[in-house]
């Protein structure tokens, strides 16, 4: 009866360090699983950042670009229309042979026209 008992109580140890042992041998894999899972997860955060540098660059890039510059251009041209066009009307004519050519006094940056200077000239 006493080795039985004894059997009996090794058999529970052997059961019971079975199990450890599995129980052991899943945490190992888990670890490693785990410790797999944090270098993915390092090295996507890393090629995040650098795709993130490197999206901020392109958009600065893009931003210093020419298209950019003329496209803010023509927006802050567009506050004032009437110069605008002067300027247009003078590129236009410089650009098509066809095109009569603005009116002088008429073009915002030159103040100072011959017609004026005439007028005075005639009255006195």
């Amino acid at each position: 009866m006493l080795e039985a008992k004894l059997k009996l109580k090794t058999d529970e140890i052997n059961n019971s360090t079975k199990q450890l042992d599995e129980f052991r041998r899943i945490n190992d894999y888990n670890e490693q699983l785990l410790s797999k899972a944090n270098g993915k997860e390092q090295a996507l955060n890393e090629e995040i950042e650098k795709l993130q540098k490197q999206i901020a660059h392109l958009e600065e890039a893009l931003n210093k670009s020419w298209g950019s510059r003329f496209k803010c251009f023509f927006y802050r041209s567009l506050t004032y229309p009437r110069t605008t066009l002067h300027i247009l009307h003078w590129f236009i004519y410089y650009l098509l042979p066809a095109t009569p050519p603005p009116k002088l006094h008429t073009f915002p940056f030159l103040g100072f026209s011959t017609a004026k200077v005439l007028n005075i000239v005639r009255h006195q």
